[in-house]
């Protein structure tokens, strides 16, 4: 099937459908392997905008964005994973990343627009060994952002993923700059028990490769598919993807 230009598949036990240019992807069980493949290959830059996501809160759900990439080998790999889940101590949807799949050395943000309003190495927020909804990962889960239910019913969420590619003098890859991006309207979030008004949460990192691996056909990427799933949610919608 394909949506604004994107090919895009279900994944699991979950049935696709396009009503009124809304991708709705339904019938999702609670395994938290249910949802929908995005097929990326060749861009660098896209967004996906969901359309409410307020039952995050009301089922006590967890959503979870997957990027996956492709090297030259034909390799397929995660280089990035971020959830959103309902934190009933706090009445708060917390944003926060899969520490696995990131570098030693991150900074998540928060802009207004287009300033940015706090910057803060990722490693000074609080891990999280397992999600409330007893969604099992591999890693620990970083609890970067809270936003407060009532402001969360109100947003329209997006995911933005942007990636480049950086060379040497030789025109060989040295490595990457990733920056993934979420929400678009001002906000009000929650880090590290301070509160910020925002139009933009995200991290951003650099990875880069040793001089032995240079030229190397393992290491040179491309944006292969954005994979999303969820756990305790029966359904959710997608109002467009966007190449950017």
């Amino acid at each position: 099937m394909k949506y604004n230009n994107f090919e895009v598949f279900p994944i699991g036990n979950a049935k696709l459908s396009i009503e009124n240019d809304i991708l709705k992807v339904t019938n999702l069980s609670n395994s938290g392997l249910d949802g929908v493949l995005i097929n990326t290959i060749g861009t660098e830059k896209y967004t996906v905008n969901f359309g409410s996501l307020s039952q995050l809160a009301k089922q006590k759900g967890v959503l979870r964005t997957t990027t996956l990439n492709k090297n030259q080998i034909g390799q397929v790999v995660n280089i990035f994973e971020s959830f959103k889940w309902y934190d009933e101590k706090k009445d708060a949807i917390y944003i926060g990343y899969n520490l696995s799949y990131l570098p030693k050395d991150f900074k998540v943000f928060g802009k207004l627009k287009g300033k940015v309003v706090y910057e803060i190495d990722g490693l000074e927020l609080v891990p999280q060994v397992q999600l409330k909804s007893g969604l099992v990962i591999a890693g620990l889960v970083l609890a970067a952002v809270g936003v407060g239910v009532a402001v969360w019913a109100a947003l329209r969420t997006k995911k933005t993923t942007s990636t480049t590619v950086r060379y040497d003098t030789n025109g060989k890859v040295i490595g990457y700059s990733h920056t993934v991006s979420e929400d678009p309207e001002p906000f009000e979030v929650e880090v590290k028990e301070k509160k910020y008004i925002v139009d933009e949460v995200g991290v951003n990192y650099d990875i880069n490769y040793p001089p032995s691996l240079i030229g190397d056909p393992s290491i040179v990427y491309q944006s292969a598919a954005e994979q999303i799933t969820a756990n305790n949610i029966s359904s959710f919608e997608i109002t467009s993807i966007e190449c950017k």
